[in-house]
């Protein structure tokens, strides 16, 4: 009877540790579930634009229950020739319908930085300026700073499109919001060039599954 003992008492022990570990592994994943924006709010240019092939429609069949609003369009800037709202394609008009709905737990991200470099001297600091003043409003309405994300573009060609990308980074600090370097992610996947559909500087289907992937890494923050 005495060499049963511990047998049993190993027998016992084990089952228990299995138990304890199941249950952690079940609490994380509940835990991972409920961190999940009840909604996305897509603000872009044609890089996020609904036309089946950008990265929202990867993270949508990713995670189908998810309700989106893409308010996207392409050739937008973030403020079209002027920093005012003049009633053109620009994020300055775009922004107040996601605003007055008020925080209902959703997701909101900007990706903006193609139209405005490709107008000599449109980003410069009065256009970081204007980007994260327009930002700041959903934090003083109450959105949290880990729902709200700012993401760099991505460039066909090394090196390009810097400003933008550098006052991305900038306002995501200040603001202490997320930021997505796709610029960087691009490069980092070592096959840049290839992700972008050819003589074009728009991501192709694959370079957009590089995009969305990245996305989904901030849906749990």
């Amino acid at each position: 009877m005495r060499k049963i003992l511990p047998i049993l008492l190993f027998i016992s022990f084990g089952c228990s540790a299995q138990t304890i570990h199941l249950s952690v592994h079940r609490t994380v994943k509940l835990r991972n579930v409920l961190s999940l924006p009840t909604k996305i709010a897509y603000f872009g240019d044609s890089f996020t634009a609904p036309n089946g092939l950008t990265y929202p429609t990867g993270v949508s069949n990713d995670y189908p229950a998810i309700p989106k609003t893409n308010y996207a369009i392409g050739g937008t800037r973030v403020c079209y020739l002027s920093y005012a709202p003049a009633g053109n394609n620009d994020l300055i008009d775009k922004y107040q319908t996601e605003l007055d709905s008020g925080y209902r737990g959703g997701m909101v991200s900007f990706m903006y930085g193609t139209n405005d470099e490709s107008v000599g001297g449109l980003v410069n600091a009065t256009w970081k300026e204007t980007y994260k003043s327009i930002i700041k409003k959903f934090i003083d309405a109450g959105w949290p700073k880990n729902r709200l994300l700012i993401m760099a573009i991505p460039c066909a060609t090394i090196g390009g499109k810097p400003l933008s990308r550098q006052y991305s980074a900038e306002i995501a600090k200040e603001l202490g919001i997320m930021f997505y370097d796709v610029y960087k992610r691009f490069i980092d996947t070592g096959v840049n060039s290839t992700l972008f559909l050819e003589g074009d500087t728009h991501p192709n289907a694959a370079g957009q599954a590089v995009i969305a992937a990245g996305y989904e890494t901030f849906l749990l923050r």
